[in-house]
């Protein structure tokens, strides 16, 4: 039960939080709309409904949330609505000059740091009689925050209300706008600008270094050994295609590697791999190094091999900082002792050993930002 001392001073934070919420009321209306006209806003024919499809991912070219649609139209006209509220008198008698909003572009962009939702507005500002005064094109852009279904539908309503403020920052600086706000008695000297909103760097500006430290990944590859081959008594070179899988691990300036491929002519060759690793640019890596294979052919021959190889990969974010995609090309030559087998039909044989190849992979890599 409380105190009559602590009643009384219950009873005069009431008072006070009532007598302050009219005069904050009071200081808001007081302040009034950055600029003192009248404006309706409205979303060009083509934009009205309109609508961004995000199909189910992961793939290269959309994040791996779940599928959704989201209605661009709507959320760029309470976007704009909002800026309106804060920027135009609600209303007058003197007939309202009408500004239109266009939805020239949006879709999902990868940078490096993951995937961004970006919509582009075409606004275009008329008077009451129909003459055009200004033209605005504005952009905003937003993160893809986590792997949610409502996260995609997030990512653009902030993009839209960002665009928006870029809107409201920019809104005095068409001529024809510029002079019909001061035949209003708008005097623009006086009006603050309003701030442009924090945005997601672009990859161009980010401070250099890598994305990534150590990691653990997974490939799968698809490629072509090119190996001597004797046929009729010629010797000549034959192109095997072959499937590949690695598994390893890589750290800022090396990486390790188990290797399975095999070739077209039931051949296995498992090999261990290692060496140093170069980042080119955050999310590109450049490996050379070498190992030992064993060859494994029909007939139960067997043959071990060195191998030296160079291999180029980007990195593309699928969720922040934790999971990327990888796309690699690899060359490698393995040599050593040589291992003829004959091929499926019995007119060559070829050595299965030694030659060179060439490989592109796609696969996933798991590890922690630096």
């Amino acid at each position: 039960m409380l105190r009559p001392e602590s009643r009384r001073a219950a009873a005069l934070a009431a008072v006070g939080l009532a007598l302050a919420a009219p005069a904050a009321g009071a200081a808001a209306a007081a302040a009034g709309p950055t600029y003192p006209v009248h404006v309706e806003i409205a979303l060009a024919k083509k934009s009205v409904g309109a609508m961004f499809h995000h199909g189910i991912g992961p793939s290269l070219f959309a994040p791996p949330n779940p599928s959704c649609s989201v209605s661009i139209g709507d959320q760029a006209r309470a976007a704009y609505a909002a800026v309106a509220r804060r920027m135009f008198r609600a209303g007058g008698v003197e007939r309202a000059a009408s500004l239109e909003i266009g939805i020239s572009a949006a879709d999902l962009d990868l940078d490096v740091d993951g995937w961004h939702a970006q919509v582009e507005h075409a606004l275009v500002l008329r008077s009451a009689s129909g003459v055009e005064m200004g033209r605005w094109s504005v952009t905003g852009r937003e993160r893809v925050e986590g792997l949610g279904e409502t996260a995609i539908p997030r990512a653009f309503r902030s993009a839209a209300e960002k665009a928006a403020s870029r809107f409201e920052a920019a809104f005095a600086e068409p001529p024809g706008v510029a002079r019909w706000l001061a035949d209003s008695g708008v005097v623009l000297a006086s009006v603050p600008r309003a701030q442009l909103p924090p945005d997601v760097p672009l990859v161009q500006s980010r401070p250099p270094g890598p994305p990534r430290s150590w990691a653990l990944f997974v490939d799968g590859g698809a490629g072509s050994f090119i190996a001597a081959q004797v046929k009729d008594g010629r010797d000549e070179r034959t192109a095997l295609p072959a499937l590949a899988l690695r598994v390893g691990g890589a750290a800022p300036w090396g990486f390790v590697q188990l290797a399975y491929a095999r070739t077209t002519e039931i051949v296995d060759k498992t090999s261990l791999e290692a060496g140093p690793l170069f980042r080119i640019r955050p999310d590109v890596d450049l490996k050379i190094g070498g190992g030992v294979a064993r060859v494994s052919a029909p007939e139960g021959a067997r043959t071990t091999v060195a191998s030296v190889l160079a291999a180029l990969s980007l990195a593309l974010p699928v969720t922040r900082g934790t999971l990327w995609m990888r796309l690699g090309l690899e060359a490698r030559y393995d040599f050593g002792a040589s291992l003829m087998v004959p091929n499926e039909d019995l007119t060559a044989r070829y050595d299965a050993a030694r030659g060179a190849s060439g490989w592109a992979f796609i696969g996933f890599e798991l590890g922690t930002p630096e």
